[in-house]
């Protein structure tokens, strides 16, 4: 196996009646340096043992809950890959263009241990002697990952098949192709010796959002969820779920993603958002009983339910509300180069509190999936040494709180087991709870949206620093239900703001910010899951000829991108349809996941003609 390239082999082996196809994701070339042959093509071997139907799966999982679990695998993995002389040395010597690439290859070494103690003996500082060790001791990053054909995929599904404009069906079915490209399951060797590998091991199949980013990822697979579900695709989207609430059963929290070096946070809680979309789909009542453990650990790591650290719960005035707030021991493996550089600028030796509280907050931001963004940084909304994760009370953050409590409930009623704890009028008078503490710690009367809270200034953001995280309490119903045809007033200002005062409502979608700062989740970018939850926001608010105006253009941009490059992509440029958006840490991706899942939904809930 080469480094240099990318190889992609078939095996004739099955599993679930379907072939797999190896793959091998290896970074472009480095200063000419090829990777050497790898003897690890007995990773290849495809599994022997065929999962059952969806019911029986989830039985299954349980089954291999102890022999899978990471606990002890996922730390030994991380004494090599997490911290230490290792990683330093690998980013100070800068192989790779992304520091995400080493902590993504596999270890041959059985025992992580080991490669420690070997390293020793290894002059850090000499190129050649550490690349020869790399060579020696590890796989090609993404060579443990199997690209599957997804079980149940079909060319001709209702969503694409449904659509009266030609130019649309061809997109429609464009894009539900990708699922094929996207489908992983992980290699046999990630579960017979979890500790080689950062990658946690899933015991199904599993949609990966593209690119970099290799893996299963939390908050991503909510709109891949509702995606596959467009599809008809509900074995994936089950399979989905169940890897998910595999995770928060294991570790207390579902992590920002399925590898070791992630298991410190978490992101954005829509784990019972997930499990009552699919379970709505497929009356799957094992399935909500299975989730159910996992989203109550999840809310006891919040702080929602009593039993946590309480660490993400904060008091604004007389209101209980939460925040992401992320401890952590050292900078973030997958960004390690970034992150040494930033304490660096900042002025902050590594290992000092100043470096452990800076990292901290940017981890913090890396768990609110907006990484990174204007809201998260001091004045100018550009510098990173000014991350302040912590001190922000996040609107969205909280509303998808409230949702998570009533999806929670809908699970209870459905999987829930007598005297299993709290009921599901409890989550609802929760969730009712929470609503008003939104509206009374975060509504700008004034301004008519919600804005996120200032800890440190003591006072809601100014309209400069808006966000689509304004109005995410309009979709979560905090601003009340429309009675007798008549939309609450706070529904109505709210709507009306979005579209016409906001400054966010642009050609092509509503732009995350109106700073321009170079970070990605700023001006001009347009992101798929915030366009998905403000459409529901004006449908929710009875705005149905702007909800659909919204879907409109974003689906435009899109389709325009799709027919330019023939992909799909992670973000937009709200002012440039059809163009994508650059900034952040990392090249656009291509993909892309929860993109295509948004267009399939939005194409779903919208009949259009034409996009124009």
């Amino acid at each position: 196996m080469s480094f240099s390239g990318r190889s992609r082999g078939t095996s004739t082996t099955s599993h679930m009646g379907d072939k797999l196809i190896v793959e091998d994701e290896g970074h472009e070339p480095q200063d000419g340096m090829s990777w050497l042959s790898s003897p690890r093509s007995r990773m290849f071997v495809a599994f022997g043992v065929c999962m059952a139907m969806s019911a029986v799966v989830t039985t299954i999982v349980l089954i291999l809950l102890p022999k899978h679990a990471p606990g002890p695998y996922w730390e030994q993995i991380c004494t090599v890959m997490c911290s230490g002389p290792l990683i330093a040395a690998v980013n100070d010597l800068g192989f790779f263009n992304d520091s995400k690439t080493f902590v993504d290859m596999p270890l041959i070494e059985e025992n992580p241990k080991n490669i420690l103690d070997a390293f020793t003996s290894v002059d850090a500082q000499a190129p050649e002697a550490v690349w020869a060790f790399l060579a020696k001791h590890f796989g090609p990053a993404g060579s443990d990952l199997l690209t599957i054909e997804p079980p149940d995929w079909t060319a001709t599904p209702k969503v694409a098949t449904s659509q009266t404009n030609v130019t649309l069906r061809s997109f429609a079915s464009g894009v539900n192709a990708i699922w094929r490209d996207l489908t992983r399951q992980v290699a046999p060797d990630v579960v017979a010796a979890p500790q080689r590998h950062t990658l946690l091991p899933l015991p199904r199949h599993f949609v990966v959002a593209g690119g970099r980013f290799r893996e299963l990822y939390f908050w991503d697979s909510y709109w891949i969820v509702l995606g596959l579900l467009r599809s008809g695709m509900t074995e994936t989207a089950t399979a989905m779920v169940e890897n998910l609430a595999w995770t928060a059963r294991l570790l207390g929290k579902v992590p920002n993603g399925a590898r070791a070096y992630y298991v410190n946070r978490s992101q954005p809680p829509l784990l019972a958002l997930m499990a009552d979309v699919v379970v709505a789909e497929t009356g799957n009542a094992t399935l909500a009983a299975y989730v159910l453990p996992a989203v109550q650990a999840e809310m006891r790591w919040y702080g929602i339910l009593s039993g946590g650290s309480g660490a993400q719960e904060v008091t604004v005035g007389k209101e209980k509300l939460y925040r992401y707030n992320v401890a952590v021991s050292g900078p973030r493996p997958e960004s390690w180069r970034e992150d040494m550089a930033t304490a660096k600028q900042a002025g902050a030796p590594p290992g000092s509190q100043a470096a452990l509280s800076l990292w901290g907050n940017i981890a913090s931001a890396a768990e609110s999936g907006w990484d990174f963004s204007s809201r998260w940084l001091g004045a100018g909304g550009r510098d990173m040494t000014t991350a302040r994760t912590s001190s922000i009370v996040p609107a969205d953050l909280n509303s998808i709180v409230v949702m998570q409590l009533r999806a929670a409930a809908r699970l209870e009623r459905v999987g829930g087991a007598a005297g299993s704890g709290t009921t599901a009028s409890q989550y609802e008078a929760r969730a009712t709870q929470l609503c008003s503490s939104i509206n009374a710690a975060l509504w700008n009367e004034s301004l008519a949206w919600w804005a996120d809270f200032d800890l440190e200034a003591g006072a809601l953001k100014p309209a400069t620093a808006v966000t689509p995280a304004a109005f995410f309490p309009l979709w979560a119903g905090c601003a009340g239900s429309d009675v007798n045809g008549t939309v609450p007033d706070m529904a109505y200002r709210a709507a009306n703001a979005l579209v016409h005062t906001s400054g966010l409502w642009q050609e092509g979608g509503v732009v995350t910010s109106n700073l321009v700062t170079g970070q990605q989740w700023d001006s001009p970018a347009a992101w798929p899951p915030l366009q998905w939850i403000l459409v529901q926001a004006l449908l929710r608010a009875e705005a149905k000829t702007d909800a659909k105006e919204l879907a409109r253009r974003w689906l435009r941009s899109n389709m325009l991108g799709f027919q330019r490059t023939g992909t799909m992509f992670e973000k937009y440029d709200a002012f440039n349809p059809g163009h994508i958006s650059g900034g952040g840490e990392y090249t656009p991706q291509r993909g892309f996941g929860w993109t295509n899942g948004v267009v399939l939904d939005l194409l779903s809930q919208f009949d259009f003609a034409t996009l124009g």
